[in-house]
């Protein structure tokens, strides 16, 4: 089991980091669900709750079907320790973070602040002409 939580680990260290670069292109599936493509599979991270109403992530891969392949969430990264990316403390801070990115990456926010924002400096570069 042991294996198999450290490939969880992998899976969202890699994923925040090709995220952070927008390597990855994310697609809003609703107000809680993002998913990307990786593969030829299907990658999907939940916010959601747990039993005590909590905050949880949920990641599922799909292959192909409609139930998926794999799934887990971060209270399964619980008790294996800090990320090696980023400053986070815990794998909720990591996915939460994860999760976060590629729902702005996949409603346009990031793009639409960059292109404002180059605007503004456009506006600023340009010499005041004395009338």
């Amino acid at each position: 089991m042991r294996r198999v939580v450290q490939q969880y680990s992998m899976l969202v260290e890699q994923l925040y980091t090709a995220t952070a670069k927008r390597l990855i292109t994310w697609i809003l599936v609703s107000e809680n669900v993002v998913h990307c493509g990786l593969a030829g599979k299907t990658i999907t991270i939940t916010e959601g709750t747990n039993e005590n109403f909590e905050p949880l992530f949920i990641v599922q891969i799909f292959a192909g079907e409609n139930s998926p392949r794999e799934q887990f969430d971060d209270e399964d990264l619980k008790s294996y320790g800090a990320p090696n990316v980023g400053s986070f403390s815990t794998y909720f801070g990591l996915i939460s973070s994860l999760h976060k990115n590629a729902k702005r990456q996949a409603t346009g926010a990031d793009a639409i602040l960059d292109s404002i924002i180059a605007e503004l400096k456009s506006l600023q570069d340009v010499d005041d002409v004395p009338f």
